[in-house]
């Protein structure tokens, strides 16, 4: 600002006083120019400074800009002493505006002009009409000052206000953080748990047994990706008066994540704990297929009964005679199992009045049902992951599939295939609960 109004100033020197104004310039304004720059940029870029010796700099400041207007004024007579005032008053107003010594600043120029007028340097007229200017731009200066310092400090409260809401921010979100790394350690100690006990450890030669299980809710602890649900799908074998029998079950706990993967510890934990009692005992292995299945069933029912209605679950347990190809199977709402008999898909246990385990009084209402294999046929089990889809397709609305027959459909066109039956599924929309599968062929 200080070069801009040194040039207009020079427009309205006498031309023929211009070679001696440019010598004041050099020696007054040059030097005033690169003393102002230097007193901003100290008080700018160091608070400190700002802080201790603001006050004195501009005095100092002010005090320099003044002289050297009026010694200019003095030596260099104007054209027109009113617009030089006003050119003043301006650059005073300009370079001032932010400044909270404003106001001094104004009065010393104001007091400037007075003096001028005082020994003759500008005629009274026109001295009156820069004083009235003069004054006018410095209660203006004065008022749009006082705005901005307002706004100013609106913005710097508004400023700390925003600071401290982000460090709430960020403070909220490090405990999220901290707090989300531990529910996924929990979720990965819970799914190590899990993983042993559903698995295919059947040593069969007679059938084709595949196992698909997939749990809904996914995580990932430190560099490790797991899954944890309450879906559990197991194959186990052992001999019954030195028969073969392989042993299939498929359950899925009440509950999401982490309780529903806390039913599933508990039902394969009692499960595989069964199996292996009669793999160990010869005194456990001289029951019938019918008797076993009634005793893990109690076993089961006892043990979720102990959670008073807190935990059940469904299940299906199929016990196969590898000799004869009798199924012998227990069904407690579970989604019904599925047989493909020369190209044919159709259900079957449909008339099972068991509730889920855990459900109280349920022993009464205890069924075994039989299923007589024969060759080429192909049995699929599954939990209800197989029926729960969210439909893909134009529509704005969400779709839930409602219709169980259409998992006939895609078993009769996958021939019980378990990963193109898995395939088929994720085509017609999205899984949106745990899924697990067994087939038998």
């Amino acid at each position: 600002a200080l070069p801009l109004f040194t040039v207009l100033d020079y427009l309205t020197t006498a031309k023929s006083l211009g070679q001696q104004y440019v010598k004041w310039f050099m020696l007054f304004d040059i030097p005033e120019t690169i003393y102002a720059y230097i007193c901003f940029g100290l008080i700018t870029l160091f608070p400190k400074v700002r802080r201790k010796t603001s006050l004195p700099l501009f005095i100092v400041l002010i005090s320099f800009l003044v002289l050297s207007q009026v010694v200019l004024m003095s030596i260099t007579p104007k054209k027109d002493p009113t617009i030089l005032v006003v050119l003043i008053c301006l650059g005073t107003f300009f370079i001032n505006l932010p400044k909270r010594y404003s106001f001094p600043y104004v009065t010393l120029m104001l007091l400037g002009m007075a003096f001028l007028i005082a020994i003759g340097r500008l005629p009274v007229r026109d001295g009156i009409s820069a004083l009235l200017t003069a004054a006018a731009a410095g209660i203006m200066l004065i008022f749009i000052r006082d705005q901005i310092v307002y706004k100013t400090v609106d913005l710097n409260q508004k400023n700390r206000q925003l600071a401290q809401k982000n460090t709430i921010i960020e403070k909220t979100y490090t405990e999220l953080k901290i707090l989300k790394e531990k529910q996924d350690g929990d979720y990965y100690l819970t799914s190590v748990l899990l993983t042993p006990l559903s698995r295919n450890l059947a040593e069969t030669e007679a059938y084709t047994i595949e196992i698909y299980g997939e749990q809904f809710k996914k995580f990932k602890f430190r560099d490790k990706e797991g899954e944890i649900g309450g879906d559990l799908v197991s194959v186990r074998d052992f001999k019954l008066y030195d028969r073969p029998f392989t042993v299939v079950i498929n359950g899925d706990a009440m509950g999401k994540s982490i309780q529903g993967a806390g039913g599933a510890l508990v039902l394969g934990s009692v499960f595989h704990s069964r199996v292996n009692r009669t793999r160990s005992s010869s005194r456990a292995e001289r029951i019938y297929p019918e008797q076993w299945l009634r005793e893990a069933f109690l076993e089961l029912q006892q043990t979720f009964e102990s959670f008073h209605g807190s935990m059940m679950a469904s299940i299906f347990v199929g016990l196969l005679d590898e000799q004869t190809g009798l199924l012998y199977y227990i069904n407690a709402e579970h989604p019904y199992p599925v047989i493909v008999r020369n190209g044919e898909a159709t259900f079957f246990a449909e008339d099972q009045p068991m509730r889920k385990i855990g459900f109280p009084g349920n022993l009464a209402n205890f069924i075994i049902g039989t299923k007589q294999l024969q060759p080429n046929d192909i049995i699929v089990i599954g939990s209800d992951g197989r029926d729960d889809l969210e439909i893909l397709d134009d529509s704005i609305e969400r779709k839930i599939n409602s219709d169980e027959y259409q998992f006939l459909d895609i078993v009769k066109k996958t021939n019980g295939n378990i990963t193109e039956t898995v395939q088929s599924l994720r085509d017609l929309g999205n899984v949106i609960d745990d899924l697990s599968l067994i087939s038998i062929r």
